[in-house]
């Protein structure tokens, strides 16, 4: 009984978690603009939406007031990833408690790619007005990759999606999620995440730094070599043992990072088991910001 109320209370918390949304205010800075300034655009997004699904829906709108090449995101000048959940950019530069509405702004000059497109595209390899093409094929291609790696970390193995579930059911997932099939997607997603005949050793875990250009992966495990659970606070002291969390005890003026995962401010004391089986994102991955104030 315990453990089913236990599945019931990570269920209500991960469909709460799902359900966030952010409202958002994208504008296009004056020095793009070939004539009259277009009025902004608000949106509500999906925390756990990609921004090269609102690549279409924003350029049409945009395109016809500015000059220059393809249009890309950023936070100010700072671009931003378009594999990269969107609430975990938001943790990662606004903290635990963003003001809204968050600002966007769509640039228009050559896209760089080196920091907002993975899977090593080259500049000299994209054709003239394939970017939004490419971009959305990357997005892609890096879920795709990144499922396969959480499933990787959490069982040892990938057997869950190679074997155990169909090929087709594995294509459809970014589709899904894409067209915000939430239900679809969870009916897929939970036949590899929940899976009986695979028992859970790690949390797949991708730990982002306000001001910090790399992600940081890690594969965190469930429990010691006695069995022992481990917790959020002892498994980020070993991963990052210079840095003060917020719920450290810190000299003045020392620097405190907010330790956030999908809008939420996370406690020490948190099982591993327990964030990898609730907090994770679409692609499986424990999605962690370390914010702090410049």
């Amino acid at each position: 009984m315990e453990g089913q109320n236990n599945n019931a209370t990570t269920s209500a918390i991960r469909e709460k978690l799902w359900a966030a949304k952010l409202f958002v205010k994208i504008e296009v800075p004056e020095h793009y603009i070939s004539s009259e300034q277009p009025k902004p655009i608000y949106k509500v997004l999906f925390r756990n939406t990609y921004l090269e699904f609102h690549y279409e829906s924003v350029n049409e709108l945009f395109k016809p007031y500015t000059i220059g090449s393809e249009m890309w995101f950023g936070f100010d000048e700072k671009p931003l990833h378009w594999h990269v959940p969107f609430g975990v950019l938001v943790d990662t530069y606004h903290g635990v408690d963003p003001k809204l509405p968050i600002e966007l702004s769509a640039h228009y000059r050559t896209p760089p790619f080196e920091k907002i497109i993975c899977n090593n595209v080259k500049l000299g390899d994209v054709p003239a007005n394939a970017y939004p093409l490419i971009g959305l094929k990357t997005t892609k291609d890096h879920f795709n990759h990144s499922l396969k790696e959480a499933t990787q970390i959490r069982y040892g193995s990938t057997n869950a999606i190679m074997r155990d579930t169909k090929a087709e059911e594995y294509d459809q997932i970014f589709e899904v999620i894409k067209s915000d099939y939430m239900e679809k997607y969870e009916k897929i997603f939970n036949k590899i995440w929940f899976n009986p005949k695979h028992k859970m050793k790690a949390m797949p875990l991708r730990v982002f730094i306000k001001n910090y250009e790399n992600i940081i992966q890690k594969s965190v495990a469930v429990a010691d070599e006695e069995g022992k659970e481990n917790t959020l606070g002892d498994s980020l002291k070993k991963i990052f043992p210079k840095i003060k969390f917020h719920w450290d005890e810190a000299e003045e003026n020392e620097r405190k990072f907010q330790v956030i995962s999908h809008g939420v401010l996370l406690e020490p004391e948190y099982p591993i088991s327990f964030l990898a089986d609730t907090f994770y994102s679409l692609d499986g991955f424990v999605y962690i910001s370390l914010y702090c104030e410049d």
